[in-house]
């Protein structure tokens, strides 16, 4: 028989540690990413591993490697206790140009794959960029070539983003000029885990009235996936500039229900969503939006909806960001297994410690999307700016948030790759303690 602990905490104790509760533990401090410190480095990726560890990616102006033509793709390896694995690398073998605007995902025996645009090696055109994309084992050796993702070659093709299924398969999105119309619309190519098409590569939305930009995807244990991006214009209720529209699929491609918009806040504009989705397919989106339901009034904060597998939204549209005196942007989402979430965000001035100009700020929330604490914020180098944040959660339910900062580094002036590791508080590691002690059992299986 499974015995039961009852846990029995004096009044002042719980008021104490429920304090303590609501905000995360950094795992140890602040850390430096790239190792190539001439000129810039720029809008980071990462992805966690099934034992902790995780992969950092970005956009280099320069390398150590063998690109020396404008920006390349950069990577760094680190073991799940944060310590760097191997050295820093150079994704792309294709170095005429620029390669920039890099995305990583892994499956769950840790291989990874990286995808980001540059011109065709067939076509070098600086003004002619496609979807690139290269596989890696999980002790960082390249697996194959790099390999081509659009189908679609004419102008030009932005902003990828990837989701990695369990098994290896994986699927990537992104914004592209599209006919008849020439309009930008979201693209999106299957593949299998040794990077052969699964299918053609087809179109997203089926709103196809102005522009569609900045997807994000999403995909659960079964390889069943969510795109999410920002459009100009809505089938929906949203006419007022943009709005976010998403589209569910099955992971045969086969779609899964209608394009649906995202946001139920329809004054002023909506920009640049993120999506994350937990095992089962319950998925969370956060975006941009000038204006707010909340308590968020000045210029642009940060609001989320959750989702049913189904698609049936689960509550009302709410509010990220408990800070409000200054504008929100630039978020990103990741999610546990379980359906806890972590949020992170550019933030113009800061509750914290960081009121110079832009900081990382991030907020924790529970399964059922009760905020856990306020606003934390991540950067504690803060005499300059910090942007473009991106955060990962690993099964242990760890996570690691990176961001571009600014003059960090003497060796560094422009703009170089910083992170920092949360970890859950051990006393709460059910997952079953959030809010305030109202919240919390008192018996614990």
């Amino acid at each position: 028989m499974q015995s039961r602990v009852t846990v029995v905490f004096s009044a002042a104790v719980l008021v104490g540690v429920a304090a303590f509760a609501q905000q995360p533990v950094p795992a140890g401090s602040e850390f430096h990413v790239n190792t190539y410190t001439t000129d810039g480095q720029y809008r980071p990726s990462v992805a966690s591993g099934p034992d902790g560890d995780f992969i950092v990616v970005w956009s280099s102006r320069g390398s150590s490697g063998t690109d020396t033509d404008g920006e390349s793709i950069q990577g760094q390896r680190y073991s799940p206790g944060g310590i760097p694995a191997g050295n820093e690398f150079q994704v792309n073998t294709f170095t005429t140009y620029w390669q920039w605007q890099a995305d990583i995902g892994r499956d769950a025996a840790g291989n990874f794959v990286v995808v980001w645009i540059g011109p065709n090696s067939s076509n070098a055109d600086e003004d002619r960029n496609d979807i690139f994309g290269q596989r890696f084992a999980a002790n960082g050796a390249p697996v194959g070539v790099e390999f081509p993702v659009n189908s679609y070659t004419t102008d030009y093709q932005l902003n990828p983003t990837i989701a990695v299924a369990p098994d290896g398969s994986f699927v990537v999105a992104w914004d592209g000029q599209t006919l008849p119309a020439n309009n930008i619309g979201i693209r999106a190519q299957r593949f299998a885990a040794d990077a052969t098409p699964l299918g053609n590569e087809f179109q997203v939305n089926t709103y196809l009235r102005n522009n569609q930009r900045f997807p994000s995807i999403a995909m659960n244990a079964d390889g069943d996936f969510i795109v999410v991006w920002e459009s100009d214009g809505s089938a929906g209720s949203d006419e007022h500039g943009e709005s976010v529209q998403g589209q569910r699929f099955a992971a045969n491609g086969i779609l899964l229900g209608g394009e649906f918009q995202v946001n139920s806040y329809t004054t002023d504009s909506q920009y640049r969503p993120s999506v994350a989705m937990d095992t089962d397919g319950d998925f969370v989106v956060v975006w941009e939006s000038l204006g707010s339901f909340g308590s968020d009034t000045f210029g642009k904060s940060v609001q989320g909806q959750r989702f049913a597998a189904d698609g049936t939204p689960l509550g009302s549209e709410f509010q990220v960001n408990s800070y409000t005196d200054r504008n929100q942007r630039s978020t990103a989402v990741a999610m546990a297994s379980a359906g806890a979430f972590v949020v992170v965000w550019e933030s113009y001035g800061s509750d914290g410690t960081d009121v110079a100009q832009e900081s990382i700020q991030m907020r924790r929330f529970s399964s059922d999307g009760r905020p856990v604490g306020e606003d934390f914020q991540v950067n504690t180098y803060t005499p300059s700016q910090q942007w473009n944040p991106a955060v990962s959660v690993s099964p242990g339910r760890e996570f690691v948030v990176v961001y571009q900062s600014r003059g960090d580094d003497p060796s560094n002036p422009p703009f170089g790759i910083r992170g920092q590791r949360f970890e859950e508080n051990l006393l709460f590691s059910s997952g079953l303690e959030f809010g305030d002690t109202s919240d919390w059992p008192v018996t614990v299986p």
